[in-house]
């Protein structure tokens, strides 16, 4: 089937419906079960090659498929893409080594299925709010995607409670160069609050683009409902008919969220005219990338609405890295009556003023914004890390302004070999605060067990005896059992797991230091890497003044090697001297050998043994 069970609480997707919290079950279809390359609805490319021809195909700069392909005509159906909005350029190298390319337009939507693949959720259970605003009602609810054409993808969906029943059907359109478009139809029956009943349509279109050449992304998106009243399934659960979705603790003193936006209140005695959402984000090259998200809501029965816009621009100045952002925001839900509109914008500047090996940096950090109140707030601060890994974090800030108290903040984070330890100190006018914690994984397997880093929902336990560390991963090292666990691997996935002696006079070989493993979803895994404790030796065997044959058997300790050519052997673990044994055909005989004294820079011994 290809699928995932989940049983308690979780979130529904947002690709059809509203997503929401739940508790119940759910069966629905997993990604990560396929491969990779049918995962995403990627262009089939087409193309001819004059001779016995090399095709590459790149995406963001980089080179993400190479075949060899014969004269004539060619498919590629089996891309794996390294970018959802990000062209794909396609370079033909011919075997006198001329080369052409031409460029295959490629955006994605979550929507949009391969080919006859299919993708669904079944959930069934009780609506799971954050608070105290809703019914929290039993539903059922049911979405389907299916791959129509190598352009179009259908798809549908339904929900079911006591107050609520929706219908939605759609579909997207994989437009090329052109970006993707997507477009459904809901109709809900909606029983209120109030008591009141009604019966809705709502239209949506999403469309979205990437133009490389430009740097920009462009997403538009609209809601258009009609005048009877289309409400969803969490608005139909609401205990009001009007008041702010969140917490009272949160909110100033007209009742409005801190910091809150257009959607932070609802009255649903105001029916929804429509909605439209617009976002873009421009790269300017060398300056940086500008990012803006505007947002208008219109009602049916006022003439009131709701506007939000942000606008945000990242950047550098030589070392310098600074951010700017401005939010303007407006609501009419006739909570508070002739309201005026809230603006804030905030600067934040950050400069490293010390480094050293690129692991201990110390950054200067400034931070000044102006609320819709008009209070002006600074914020001063160093934040580094330290130790000879770098795995010591730690920040100091000094933050004051008008209208309100300043405060200091102080705060270290350690990321150690068998978890991370954190404290924190914050000083203010009539208050001082001192948090302190831990956080790592217990591992228990057989009789050992395993104190280690948090472990994620996809972890490898790798079993390494005699000190051996992973290659690349901070803070991951292996306990007093041998252990470690590696986090973040791939869902089903084939993973590599590398390992490397820690041990300076390099007194730990072992046969293979890397293993390929298969993780599963919410699992932990295991492999094994067996050490040997000594010397590593590249021993040369004469027998009777001639090199021992090749393929003979040589035995150390329970262990044994084969000889290769030239009467050589590489042999680990072995002591400073000792006695080896060797077997070929119906002979054998014994070599005795004194390694020279150890040479912490020498990876390996070379010596000449006689076998008598």
């Amino acid at each position: 089937m290809r699928s995932a069970l989940i049983i308690g609480k979780s979130n529904t997707d947002g690709d059809l419906f509203e997503s929401f919290g739940f508790r119940g079950i759910q069966l629905s279809s997993d990604d990560d079960m396929h491969a990779e390359d049918l995962v995403d609805l990627v262009p089939v490319i087409r193309g001819v090659a004059n001779s016995n021809a090399q095709v590459s195909v790149r995406q963001n700069g980089f080179t993400i498929y190479q075949t060899f392909v014969a004269p004539g005509k060619f498919i590629i159906n089996d891309l794996v893409p390294i970018s959802s909005n990000s062209d794909f350029e396609v370079v033909i190298k011919e075997a006198d080594g001329s080369t052409q390319s031409f460029i295959v337009p490629y955006t994605s939507s979550p929507l949009l299925q391969r080919v006859g693949n299919l993708k669904y959720a079944l959930t069934a259970g009780r609506f799971n709010s954050i608070g105290d605003h809703h019914h929290n009602p039993e539903f059922m609810q049911s979405t389907l995607a299916w791959g129509f054409s190598p352009t179009i993808t259908l798809y549908g969906g339904a929900q079911h409670s006591t107050k609520y029943t929706a219908g939605a059907v759609g579909a997207s359109y994989n437009l090329g160069r052109l970006g993707t478009l997507s477009t459904n139809i809901t109709v809900a029956k909606s029983h209120l609050y109030d008591g009141s009943h009604h019966i809705g349509q709502s239209l949506h279109l999403l469309y979205s683009n990437s133009v490389n050449a430009s740097g920009t992304t462009f997403q538009l998106s609209g809601n258009r409902y009609s005048m009877n009243g289309f409400y969803t399934l969490g608005e139909s659960a609401l205990k009001e008919m009007k008041g702010w979705h969140h917490n009272l603790d949160l909110a100033d003193e007209y009742g409005s969220a801190i910091n809150g936006f257009a959607d932070s209140s609802y009255n649903l005695h105001n029916i929804k005219k429509s909605k439209i959402k617009a976002t873009i984000s421009q790269n300017v090259g060398e300056l940086g990338s500008l990012y803006i998200s505007a947002i208008r809501q219109t009602y049916w029965n006022t003439s009131g609405m709701s506007d939000s816009l942000q606008v945000g621009f990242n950047g550098s100045v030589s070392r310098a890295n600074y951010s700017l952002s401005y939010r303007y925001n407006k609501e009419h839900h006739d909570v508070k009556q002739n309201r005026e509109s809230e603006q804030s914008i905030y600067l934040s500047v950050s400069m490293p003023i010390f480094e050293r090996h690129h692991q201990n940096t110390i950054y200067a950090n400034y931070n000044v914004g102006r609320s819709h109140n008009s209070d002006i707030s600074h914020q001063i601060g160093l934040t580094g890390t330290a130790l000879k890994a770098g795995n010591l974090s730690w920040d100091i800030s000094k933050s004051y302004g008008r209208g309100q108290n300043s405060h200091s903040d102080f705060s270290l984070n350690y990321l150690g070999e068998y978890g991370s330890r954190y404290m924190g100190y914050s000083h203010g006018g009539n208050y001082r605060q001192i948090n302190y914690g831990a956080e790592g994984s217990i591992i228990l397997l057989g009789n050992k067990i395993t104190f280690d880093q948090p472990i994620s929902e996809d972890s490898t336990l790798l079993a390494a005896p005699n000190y051996f560390n992973e290659m690349g991963q901070l803070g991951i090292k292996e306990d007093i059992s041998g252990n470690n666990s590696r986090p973040y691997t791939s869902v089903n996935r084939e993973t590599h797991n590398r390992f490397k002696s820690l041990r300076k006079n390099n007194a730990i070989g072992f046969n293979n230091n890397s293993a390929y493993l298969m993780s599963n979803k919410e699992a932990v895994m295991q492999t094994s890497f067996q050490g040997e404790i000594g010397r590593r030796v590249l021993m040369r065997l004469t027998y009777n003044k001639h090199p021992v044959p090749y393929g003979a058997m040589v035995k150390t300790s329970g262990r044994s090697s084969i000889v290769g050519d030239n009467g050589e052997v590489y042999l680990l673990g072995m002591d400073d001297e000792g006695t080896i044994k060797v077997q070929w055909e119906n002979n054998e005989c014994w070599a005795s050998y004194i390694l020279p004294a150890k040479d912490n820079n020498q990876f390996m011994q070379r010596i000449t043994a006689v076998c008598k």
